[in-house]
């Protein structure tokens, strides 16, 4: 019996690769059919807007979010309008004489000037909305990355939340709430800033805008309650 080789050391193995990190995207700038990566992408920032936002891209331009975006507010507008048709239709159908064909053409024509028309200007108030927010941003001293992460988390909460009008009754409400929380929790983890700082970004021109509001209210009854008076 021969003596066996003392035991060398163990076969040289490699050591195990550090985790992935960084920021991989949004699916909906990964490949795959759209419709599939906006479903995905809207998902992950209605339930989950944390871990959506920490792996969005601070860069990579604006084409990508601003379609997104506009697929949302297209079919937002498009629930909204439905609802709105079928509204007026059986309120004022059954009581207005000869509401046919014609009407009906007259109409759908105008809601798709008013679609068009909505859908333009909720692109443009995304650039304005995005503008405001980064700046002031910038006056608290939370703007860590450029005008272009803070537009992309914009576009996508915004894109995001507008699908939630086609919600019957209260979709248009549920959109504007969940809209101003996952555009607060994206700014946090995007600009990688207190939770405090995003939200006086976001909420500071709403109080503005809500004032304003108040204000002229109270301006208009005051005038109407002075006319009345001299009446």
């Amino acid at each position: 019996m021969t003596d066996l080789p003392p035991p060398g050391p163990p076969p040289w193995t490699p050591p195990p690769l550090p985790p992935i990190t960084g920021r991989l995207g949004p699916p909906w700038e990964r490949d795959g059919p759209w419709l599939t990566r906006f479903i995905e992408t809207a998902r992950d920032v209605l339930l989950d807007p944390v871990r959506a936002f920490s792996s969005m891209r601070r860069e990579g331009g604006l084409q990508a979010p601003l379609a997104f975006a506009a697929i949302g507010v297209l079919v937002g507008a498009l629930a909204t309008a439905l609802y709105d048709a079928l509204l007026s239709g059986l309120v004022a159908g059954p009581a207005v004489p000869g509401f046919g064909a014609l009407p009906m053409f007259g109409s759908g024509m105008g809601t798709m000037a008013l679609l068009t028309v909505t859908s333009v200007l909720a692109l443009l108030f995304l650039f304005i909305g995005a503008g405001i927010y980064h700046l002031l941003l910038m006056l608290f001293d939370g703007a860590r990355q450029p005008f272009e992460t803070t537009f992309r988390v914009v576009a996508y909460s915004s894109g995001s939340t507008a699908v939630l009008q086609a919600v019957p009754v209260c979709g248009a409400v549920i959109a504007a709430v969940w809209n101003v929380v996952a555009t607060i929790i994206g700014l946090a983890q995007a600009q990688e800033i207190p939770l405090g700082k995003a939200a006086a970004a976001v909420l500071v021109p709403i109080a503005v805008c809500c004032f304003f509001m108040v204000a002229l209210v109270l301006l208009f009854g005051l005038s109407l309650l002075a006319l009345a008076g001299r009446g």
